[in-house]
């Protein structure tokens, strides 16, 4: 299963945090999951340097030599890396459930992009005969983003509280809509943009959209690097713990994001026929008061229904 994180807008929307949080959490509930984290860009702040800081650096021999670097070279000369060459290539974390191939400091942007885009089948291939999942970050706008968002079998977009930034997704992405899942993080419930409302406009079912509010700590742990014991802490999180309330949160969030993984595709074309419906309510001069009796207007209204 090929699930690519993605939003529109950099910086802001949360989706490198939130694939993080949910292969950690999807590998602490199943003592048999075997995930495996790639990235298609290059970054300072790489998703092993959120998970957990340990001493490897990118000037290591390790981070030289290994990871997806070395992997996309190797498929590339035709060979076949078994899943004894692979496990040595990754990053293992929590019981070896979950791996992170790191790009590699010799193999420049251009370079990745370069071997993605050649070898992007035959990695797929390789990588899925060792995982369940593979997760996979992408940059906001790159050649291998689109390729790789048409080939994933699911989609989680990162929805800031932007319109613009939301109208930009419903008008401009229908090919991947049907195996989308919608994450609204950083939530801010008094923003004029709330998940109900959302909801509402853009014809979103309920089960394929999830909020998770911004929290402090959250983002403390992945500038630490020790996200993992943050998650982790979450997970056995009790009610007498001051972070059980952001636990509900995050575990609601990744439940209703792995209970879509597991679904079918659905048909797209909920938005246009939530467009067409208003248009013909504007026509005939009724009032746009209509939908705010739906129900999810409110912030806190909104918020209530996707924790219930």
């Amino acid at each position: 299963m090929k699930v690519a994180f993605w939003s529109n807008v950099r910086g802001i929307s949360g989706s490198t945090c939130h694939l993080a949080c949910i292969s950690i959490w999807h590998a602490m509930m199943d003592p048999m999951a075997r995930g495996v984290i790639i990235e298609n860009h290059k970054s300072v702040t790489g998703i092993d340097k959120m998970l957990y800081k340990h001493g490897n650096s990118d000037g290591s021999p390790y981070y030289r030599s290994g990871g997806l670097g070395n992997l996309l070279r190797r498929i590339a000369d035709g060979e076949h890396p078994t899943m004894l060459d692979m496990d040595w290539m990754a990053e293992r974390y929590i019981g070896e459930r979950l791996m992170y191939f790191p790009i590699g400091a010799d193999l420049g942007p251009e370079q990745l992009s370069y071997h993605l885009e050649n070898n992007l089948d035959d990695m797929f291939k390789c990588l899925e005969k060792r995982t369940q999942i593979l997760w996979m970050d992408l940059m906001t706008s790159a050649p291998t983003t689109r390729m790789i968002l048409n080939r994933a079998d699911r989609v989680i977009i990162s929805l800031p509280q932007n319109r613009t930034a939301i109208e930009q997704i419903f008008g401009n992405h229908k090919e991947i809509r049907k195996k989308a899942f919608y994450i609204m993080g950083n939530y801010d419930e008094d923003s004029d943009m709330t998940v109900g409302r959302i909801i509402d406009e853009y014809g979103i079912d309920e089960d394929r959209i999830a909020i998770l509010p911004h929290y402090t700590m959250l983002m403390d742990s992945v500038s630490r690097g020790v996200l993992i014991p943050f998650v982790m802490r979450l997970f056995h999180c009790t009610g007498d713990d001051v972070m059980y309330p952001f636990a509900l949160d995050m575990e609601i969030m990744v439940k209703k994001v792995l209970g879509f993984i597991g679904s079918e595709v659905q048909e797209v074309g909920a938005y246009e026929r939530v467009q067409e419906s208003r248009k013909a309510l504007l026509v005939a001069n009724r009032s746009d008061d209509h939908y705010s009796e739906s129900g999810f207007h409110t912030a806190r209204r909104g918020r209530a229904y996707i924790l219930g």
